[in-house]
């Protein structure tokens, strides 16, 4: 029943944590959650996480009746091949503040019953990271990166909310899609810095902003789809009522001149049209409009009377 502090390495094969104060992995400890040999447990009590734990060989983690798992600041969960966790109480919580990082060659890892809210970096460089049951991830602030990994949802009234922080990277969201206050950012890894890469998310359900000021934002410097300009590919509808849409051009408007179009969304379902649309880094100064299809949605550059009017980071309505 006492608190548990690790001040320099532990190793965690098999068994039960009784209930009690925190397990603590403290800074600068090293821990290795590995289950080859069977699974860990803990019971009414929290893992917290503030030095660096490596999960290996297909971890089975339940946190029940009421238990916890923190990554604080500074800190890194590593998860090497794959994790199954699961638990007994719908309101179990996985907070990140720090790092997760979901290496190359990973597996399925499957979150049943628990919701996943990531304030920090959550790093997917392989394998998927899959909700289940009343599981659901949350992305609050910080960035989720897809870069070779994807977010799965499995049930539709729990989709991948993004409603903070940004999205970016390239991978595919499995299910639904939902932005508020956060932003999806195919490509770059910050909205902060230039950007590095155009790339695409792919959303195999639908997708919804929702009221807030977050949204999609798109960077472009040429016309070829993913490799010149950032894309937003959904197999499902995309509701495009509220939020806002960003449009970044890259050396000073690229290529582009007035009429020119770019597929910015590519969507097989019906898409409808977007409330707001912020401009950024246009010469000469134009405005942004946008003409949703049922295929594709492209935003066109058209010259504008009001040039004076508009600064970079402006944004209109639609009305």
């Amino acid at each position: 029943t006492a608190g548990i502090i690790v001040t320099q390495s532990f190793y965690w094969a098999e068994g039960t944590v009784l209930s009690g104060p925190p397990l603590v992995i403290g800074p600068g400890a090293v821990a290795t959650f590995d289950t080859l040999a069977g699974s860990l447990a803990i019971l009414a009590r929290e893992i917290t996480i503030q030095g660096y734990v490596t999960s290996t060989f297909g971890s089975h983690i339940g946190l029940d009746e009421g238990a916890g798992f923190t990554v604080s600041e500074g800190a890194t969960w590593e998860i090497l091949n794959e994790i199954l966790l699961n638990s007994n109480n719908e309101n179990t919580v996985i907070t990140n503040y720090g790092t997760i990082l979901c290496a190359p060659g990973g597996g399925i890892n499957m979150i049943w019953d628990v919701l996943t809210e990531n304030y920090g970096l959550m790093q997917l460089d392989g394998g998927i990271w899959e909700t289940r049951a009343n599981a659901q991830f949350v992305q609050v602030a910080g960035e989720t990166v897809l870069a070779g990994g994807s977010l799965t949802a499995t049930v539709s009234s729990h989709p991948v909310l993004v409603s903070g922080g940004i999205l970016s990277g390239e991978g595919t969201i499995n299910g639904d899609l939902v932005t508020s206050n956060g932003v999806v950012a195919p490509g770059s890894l910050s909205l902060g810095r230039p950007p590095s890469l155009t790339a695409a998310i792919t959303v195999t359900g639908d997708y919804r902003q929702t009221k807030g000021i977050g949204g999609l934002h798109i960077d472009a410097m040429g016309f070829i789809p993913i490799s010149q300009h950032d894309q937003l590919i959904v197999f499902g509808d995309a509701d495009l009522t509220a939020g806002r849409i960003t449009y970044r051009t890259v050396g000073m408007g690229g290529p582009y001149q007035i009429g020119d179009t770019i597929d910015v969304i590519s969507c097989l379902g019906q898409v409808s049209e977007p409330a707001v649309i912020a401009i950024s880094g246009f010469s000469p100064c134009t405005d942004v409009r946008a003409y949703p299809g049922v295929e594709v949605l492209t935003m066109e550059t058209v010259a504008s009377p009001f040039c004076d009017d508009f600064e970079s980071g402006d944004t209109i309505s639609w009305d």
